[in-house]
């Protein structure tokens, strides 16, 4: 595809329509956002519709593989992520969806996923496509309050994960990428706890991208020629952990982790597991050696939970998960207090 970098005024090719557009074929042929995928929406709908799963990985990644139906880039793949979601949310059953809600967010999705407009606008239409999912589900609508609120920060939410994902922009990615954020906005809003991917998603979509696949800066990505295994694993390990359960996880540059001089004093003068195990002063690692050793890491798996305990054994389910996946120096920390009280 050509893009301008100042809009043309072009016609159709299917419906004679004239409008103003900056994507065409390199021929110079156009089609309109009606047009474009005119016979897909239906086919999405139609399968969503019927569908059963209460994950919407798997029906995303079913739709996504209609290869001969379903472009590589386009809008349809932003109807693909709101018609996913919404079936899923249906079918899992712990809110109410009718099939005229899943509807409503599909057009509304519709109506604001325009072709290219990710990196001429900087809202791909996935993250509206969700909004309308949310906007649905909540009656957001100008007039109102915290439920516009809500939705709009869910799309805020959205774009940024979208955002480190780009370069360049890959439809495929996007619909994951968000889907996995929407299923953890759907707990917070909607008190819903859908399904995540229980094993890790290997895209089988590189060879279509017209832009050229990101490979191996992409989260979905394994060269399974080479064996070789990257730092997408490391957003297979995010999902692994919410599946396990714990409350938050993120990776984290490990420059960015603080090592304090001052806690061994607030352990030795106020903790009453001081001197009791390895797992605190002055058996513990100390300052130096432990900043040494991360100096030896790049990225962590940061866990958040309100029970240490249990926290701590989701940890080294995720370092076995990790070690599995040939991430071989993957050591888990755990969350204190941890054990007994001291007698």
């Amino acid at each position: 595809m050509e893009y301008f970098d100042s809009g043309k005024q072009l016609t159709c090719t299917r419906c004679g329509k004239s409008d103003f557009a900056n994507i065409s074929c390199p021929n110079g042929h156009y089609i309109c956002d009606e047009c474009h995928g005119k016979d897909v929406f239906d086919t999405i709908r139609e399968f969503v519709i019927n569908s059963k799963s209460a994950n919407p990985f798997e029906i995303a990644e079913i739709l996504m593989g209609y290869n001969d139906r379903v472009p590589m880039l386009g809008c349809e793949n932003a109807w693909i992520a709101a018609g996913a979601f919404m079936a899923a949310l249906k079918n899992h059953g712990a809110i109410k969806i009718t099939n005229e809600q899943i509807d409503e967010a599909l057009y509304r999705t519709r109506k604001q996923a325009i072709g290219g407009y990710c990196g001429l606008t900087g809202v791909c239409g996935i993250a509206p496509a969700i909004g309308a999912c949310f906007s649905v589900i909540l009656g957001a609508a100008c007039p109102k309050d915290q439920e516009t609120a809500a939705t709009m920060r869910v799309v805020g939410k959205i774009v940024n994960a979208i955002a480190d994902q780009t370069g360049p922009c890959c439809c495929k990615n996007f619909v994951r990428t968000a889907l996995t954020e929407a299923v953890q906005l759907a707990k917070e809003h909607l008190n819903a706890n859908l399904q995540l991917p229980a094993e890790k998603i290997i895209c089988t979509h590189v060879d279509r991208h017209p832009h050229g696949c990101r490979q191996e800066k992409c989260s979905y990505y394994n060269d399974t020629d080479s064996g070789t295994l990257g730092h997408e694993d490391f957003d297979y390990l995010v999902r692994k952990a919410i599946v396990l359960g714990v409350d938050e996880a993120k990776i984290i540059d490990t420059s960015t982790v603080a090592v304090g001089e001052w806690v061994q004093w607030k352990c030795q003068y106020g903790c009453p597991f001081y001197d009791k195990d390895s797992l605190h002063p002055p058996l513990a690692p100390g300052s130096d050696e432990t900043k040494k050793v991360l100096s030896e890491y790049k990225k962590a798996l940061l866990l958040n939970g309100s029970n240490g305990p249990l926290l701590s054994q989701h940890a080294m389910k995720i370092e076995q998960e990790a070690y599995s996946l040939g991430l071989y120096k993957a050591f888990a920390l755990l969350a204190l207090p941890f054990g007994a009280s001291p007698s």
